[in-house]
C-alpha cells in the first residue's frame, strides 16, 4: 500500500477532476495555516527572549544604581569621620596651647617666603 501525502495526494479520478481547483485551494489553505502557525511560534520565541533580556537589563541597572548610591553613602561617611577627627585634633591642640593654623599655600609661595626671611 502506498503512503498518502497530505499536500500532494494521488491524482484524482476522472469524476473528481472538476473539483480540482477546490482541492488545490484546500491544500493551499492548509499550507498557509501551517506557515502562519510556525511564524507565530517563532515570533513568540523571539518575544520571550527579548522579554528575558529586558528584565535582566532592568535588574542589572537597578543593582548598578543601588551600588553607586551605597558607594556614595560610604564615601560621605568617610568624609564625615575625617572631618570629625580633624575637629577633635584641633580642639586637642587648642587645649594644649599649640597653634592650630596650618599653611595651605602652594610650594612656590612657601619657597618665596623662606627665601625672603
Amino acid at each position: 500500500m502506498r503512503a498518502r501525502c497530505v499536500f500532494f495526494p494521488s491524482p484524482p479520478p476522472k469524476r473528481r477532476r472538476a473539483d480540482l481547483p477546490g482541492q488545490i485551494q484546500q491544500i493551499n489553505y492548509k499550507i498557509i495555516i501551517m506557515l502562519n502557525s510556525e511564524a507565530k511560534s517563532d515570533i513568540e520565541r523571539l518575544r520571550g527572549v527579548l522579554i528575558r533580556r529586558a528584565i535582566l537589563g532592568i535588574i542589572f541597572m537597578a543593582a548598578l544604581t543601588l551600588g553607586t548610591l551605597q558607594y556614595a553613602s560610604y564615601l560621605g561617611h568617610i568624609q564625615e569621620r575625617e572631618d570629625e577627627r580633624r575637629a577633635r585634633d584641633a580642639e586637642a591642640a587648642l587645649k594644649k596651647g599649640q597653634d592650630v593654623a596650618t599653611d595651605r599655600s602652594p610650594p612656590t609661595e612657601a619657597a618665596e617666603t623662606l627665601a625672603a626671611s
